[in-house]
Protein backbone atom coordinates (compact mmCIF):
# COMPACT_ATOMS: atom_id res chain seq x y z
CA UNK A 1 0.00 0.00 0.00
CA UNK A 2 1.36 3.31 -0.86
CA UNK A 3 2.52 5.31 1.78
CA UNK A 4 0.49 8.48 -0.23
CA UNK A 5 -3.39 7.15 -0.89
CA UNK A 6 -3.82 9.69 -3.71
CA UNK A 7 -0.27 8.08 -5.66
CA UNK A 8 -1.19 5.14 -7.96
CA UNK A 9 1.51 2.96 -6.29
CA UNK A 10 4.15 2.69 -3.84
CA UNK A 11 7.21 4.13 -6.37
CA UNK A 12 4.96 7.61 -6.61
CA UNK A 13 4.59 7.31 -3.16
CA UNK A 14 8.22 7.12 -2.53
CA UNK A 15 8.91 9.69 -5.38
CA UNK A 16 6.48 12.35 -3.37
CA UNK A 17 8.51 11.92 -0.55
CA UNK A 18 11.74 12.29 -2.24
CA UNK A 19 10.43 15.59 -3.67
CA UNK A 20 9.85 16.69 -0.53
CA UNK A 21 13.57 15.97 0.57
CA UNK A 22 14.90 17.96 -1.80
CA UNK A 23 13.02 21.00 -1.70
CA UNK A 24 13.57 21.26 2.23
CA UNK A 25 16.09 18.44 3.17
CA UNK A 26 16.32 19.79 6.80
CA UNK A 27 12.77 19.84 6.87
CA UNK A 28 11.59 16.50 5.63
CA UNK A 29 8.99 14.63 8.28
CA UNK A 30 10.04 17.11 10.98
CA UNK A 31 6.59 17.86 13.68
CA UNK A 32 6.05 21.00 13.92
CA UNK A 33 3.21 21.80 16.58
CA UNK A 34 0.14 24.37 16.64
CA UNK A 35 -3.19 24.78 19.01
CA UNK A 36 -5.92 27.37 18.27
CA UNK A 37 -7.82 28.16 21.04
CA UNK A 38 -10.73 30.00 19.46
CA UNK A 39 -11.64 26.71 17.99
CA UNK A 40 -10.11 24.06 20.36
CA UNK A 41 -8.10 22.80 18.24
CA UNK A 42 -5.25 20.74 17.81
CA UNK A 43 -3.03 20.43 14.58
CA UNK A 44 0.41 18.95 14.49
CA UNK A 45 2.09 18.75 10.98
CA UNK A 46 4.81 16.26 9.65
CA UNK A 47 6.43 18.19 6.91
CA UNK A 48 6.32 16.76 3.84
CA UNK A 49 3.80 13.84 4.77
CA UNK A 50 1.02 15.09 6.36
CA UNK A 51 -0.80 17.68 8.31
CA UNK A 52 -3.42 15.70 10.99
CA UNK A 53 -6.47 18.18 12.89
CA UNK A 54 -7.68 17.03 15.97
CA UNK A 55 -10.99 19.16 16.46
CA UNK A 56 -10.07 18.95 20.29
CA UNK A 57 -7.28 20.38 22.51
CA UNK A 58 -4.24 17.46 22.58
CA UNK A 59 -1.21 18.41 24.59
CA UNK A 60 1.85 18.42 23.26
CA UNK A 61 3.16 15.79 24.93
CA UNK A 62 0.38 12.93 23.47
CA UNK A 63 0.88 14.80 20.06
CA UNK A 64 5.00 14.16 20.26
CA UNK A 65 3.62 10.42 20.57
CA UNK A 66 3.33 8.56 16.71
CA UNK A 67 0.46 6.55 16.06
CA UNK A 68 1.30 2.65 15.86
CA UNK A 69 0.12 2.92 11.68
CA UNK A 70 2.88 -0.22 11.16
CA UNK A 71 3.92 -3.44 12.32
CA UNK A 72 6.97 -5.09 13.33
CA UNK A 73 8.63 -7.23 10.33
CA UNK A 74 7.50 -10.20 11.48
CA UNK A 75 4.24 -9.03 11.49
CA UNK A 76 3.42 -8.80 15.62
CA UNK A 77 2.11 -5.21 15.60
CA UNK A 78 1.80 -4.86 18.98
CA UNK A 79 5.71 -5.82 20.03
CA UNK A 80 8.17 -2.94 21.68
CA UNK A 81 9.50 -0.59 19.22
CA UNK A 82 12.78 1.93 19.94
CA UNK A 83 10.26 4.92 20.58
CA UNK A 84 6.95 5.47 21.80
CA UNK A 85 3.85 4.80 19.96
CA UNK A 86 -0.08 5.58 20.64
CA UNK A 87 -2.97 2.78 19.05
CA UNK A 88 -5.06 4.68 16.21
CA UNK A 89 -8.53 4.14 17.79
CA UNK A 90 -11.00 2.37 15.45
CA UNK A 91 -13.73 5.06 16.79
CA UNK A 92 -13.57 7.84 13.97
CA UNK A 93 -14.47 10.85 16.40
CA UNK A 94 -11.25 10.01 18.86
CA UNK A 95 -9.07 10.03 15.53
CA UNK A 96 -7.78 13.16 14.07
CA UNK A 97 -8.66 14.02 10.41
CA UNK A 98 -5.90 13.27 8.11
CA UNK A 99 -4.28 15.75 5.56
CA UNK A 100 -1.89 13.89 2.91
CA UNK A 101 0.80 15.96 0.81
CA UNK A 102 -0.51 16.93 -2.72
CA UNK A 103 1.92 19.66 -4.09
CA UNK A 104 5.37 21.50 -2.96
CA UNK A 105 6.35 24.61 -4.23
CA UNK A 106 9.69 27.03 -3.66
CA UNK A 107 8.67 30.04 -2.92
CA UNK A 108 9.59 34.00 -2.56
CA UNK A 109 13.23 34.77 -1.22
CA UNK A 110 13.46 36.39 2.23
CA UNK A 111 16.71 37.67 3.44
CA UNK A 112 19.00 34.68 2.82
CA UNK A 113 16.44 32.14 2.80
CA UNK A 114 13.36 30.85 0.44
CA UNK A 115 9.92 29.85 1.76
CA UNK A 116 8.42 27.07 1.06
CA UNK A 117 4.82 26.32 0.14
CA UNK A 118 3.13 22.85 0.80
CA UNK A 119 -0.43 21.44 0.34
CA UNK A 120 -2.09 18.71 1.96
CA UNK A 121 -5.44 17.34 1.23
CA UNK A 122 -7.78 15.68 3.73
CA UNK A 123 -7.87 11.94 3.30
CA UNK A 124 -11.57 11.41 2.29
CA UNK A 125 -13.15 7.52 3.88
CA UNK A 126 -14.13 5.68 0.62
CA UNK A 127 -17.97 4.95 0.25
CA UNK A 128 -19.17 3.20 3.20
CA UNK A 129 -16.68 5.24 5.58
CA UNK A 130 -18.04 6.39 8.84
CA UNK A 131 -17.05 10.41 9.43
CA UNK A 132 -17.77 11.60 13.04
CA UNK A 133 -20.75 13.79 13.77
CA UNK A 134 -20.34 15.89 17.06
CA UNK A 135 -20.31 19.06 16.70
CA UNK A 136 -16.68 20.08 17.30
CA UNK A 137 -16.07 17.94 13.90
CA UNK A 138 -18.21 20.33 11.94
CA UNK A 139 -16.20 23.05 10.50
CA UNK A 140 -12.77 20.18 10.44
CA UNK A 141 -14.86 18.55 8.13
CA UNK A 142 -15.46 21.30 6.19
CA UNK A 143 -11.72 21.90 5.28
CA UNK A 144 -10.23 20.25 2.53
CA UNK A 145 -7.01 21.50 1.71
CA UNK A 146 -4.47 23.28 4.16
CA UNK A 147 -1.72 25.32 2.78
CA UNK A 148 1.42 25.43 5.28
CA UNK A 149 4.34 27.78 4.78
CA UNK A 150 7.81 27.38 6.45
CA UNK A 151 11.19 28.69 5.83
CA UNK A 152 13.17 26.47 4.18
CA UNK A 153 15.27 24.81 7.25
CA UNK A 154 18.75 25.68 8.12
CA UNK A 155 20.71 22.69 9.50
CA UNK A 156 22.29 24.11 12.30
CA UNK A 157 18.86 25.16 13.59
CA UNK A 158 19.03 21.18 14.95
CA UNK A 159 22.33 21.57 16.61
CA UNK A 160 20.10 24.29 19.19
CA UNK A 161 18.34 20.76 20.63
CA UNK A 162 14.64 22.35 19.71
CA UNK A 163 12.25 19.54 20.21
CA UNK A 164 10.16 20.90 17.12
CA UNK A 165 9.05 24.27 15.87
CA UNK A 166 6.30 25.60 16.71
CA UNK A 167 3.22 27.15 13.55
CA UNK A 168 0.37 29.26 13.54
CA UNK A 169 -2.56 29.64 11.83
CA UNK A 170 -3.10 32.83 9.88
CA UNK A 171 -6.49 31.68 8.20
CA UNK A 172 -10.34 32.90 8.28
CA UNK A 173 -12.46 30.99 10.37
CA UNK A 174 -15.34 28.85 10.26
CA UNK A 175 -16.68 28.50 6.38
CA UNK A 176 -13.82 28.23 4.62
CA UNK A 177 -12.50 25.30 2.99
CA UNK A 178 -9.17 25.25 3.61
CA UNK A 179 -6.48 27.05 6.03
CA UNK A 180 -3.14 28.56 6.38
CA UNK A 181 -0.38 27.46 8.60
CA UNK A 182 2.79 29.08 9.01
CA UNK A 183 5.99 27.55 10.33
CA UNK A 184 8.26 29.46 12.58
CA UNK A 185 11.22 28.92 14.42
CA UNK A 186 9.71 31.24 16.80
CA UNK A 187 10.19 30.20 20.81
CA UNK A 188 6.63 27.90 21.46
CA UNK A 189 3.86 28.54 23.74
CA UNK A 190 3.43 24.73 24.68
CA UNK A 191 0.33 23.26 26.31
CA UNK A 192 1.70 20.96 28.77
CA UNK A 193 -0.71 17.63 29.26
CA UNK A 194 -1.37 19.05 33.25
CA UNK A 195 -3.35 22.03 31.01
CA UNK A 196 -5.53 20.00 29.45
Amino acid sequence: MPIFPASANQIDSLEKLVGAYTLDPGRILQQSICHDLQRNWSVSVSWGYTVQIYPWLVSDNVLGIAFQTFETWNGKGNEPFTFNTRPVSPEPCDRPLVYFLDKLNNGDRVRDNYRTFTSYNRLVPESGGINCNRANFRSALALHSVIVTAPRMDPVEWRKAPRRQCCEIISPMDGADNILIQISSKRCNLLSSHQM
